[in-house]
């Protein structure tokens, strides 16, 4: 829904600046700046879906990474309340997609991942 209202907040824009010799591109402008508008949450809705094998479509060649940072991700939400906030704002389209890209961020995804990475070593060679 929040998409949604991006999507009719710029075509209101668009019409409101448009005079008529415009006419003819404004499907094309919009389409093109809506796709702008969309990729975020597309990527946090769509990528997901990927982890079930009758899912079609193409899977991004980094696709285990990027599920194991959302993993690594939600693990560290669930403990740090302003992780959580950040993810919370992201998902809910108040914060861009980008700022999980930061420094600080994919810093504790990593260190995250590399937790459970031991994790789950310490585990197999304890059931051995």
């Amino acid at each position: 829904m929040t998409a949604a209202l991006q999507e009719a907040n710029l075509l209101f824009d668009l019409l409101r600046t448009l005079d008529g010799s415009q006419l003819s591109t404004l499907a094309p402008t919009f389409l093109t700046k809506a796709e702008t508008l969309i990729a975020a949450p597309w990527a946090m809705s769509a990528i997901p879906d990927f982890i079930y094998p009758e899912t079609t479509g193409e899977r991004p060649a980094d696709l285990e990474d990027r599920l194991n940072f959302q993993r690594a991700l939600g693990r560290l939400a669930v403990r740090d309340k302003e992780v959580l906030e950040l993810v919370t704002d992201i998902r809910h389209l108040l914060k861009p997609l980008s700022l999980l890209d930061g420094p600080s961020i994919v810093g504790r995804v990593k260190e995250e991942i590399a937790k459970d990475s031991q994790g789950k070593h310490s585990l197999a060679v304890a059931t051995t």
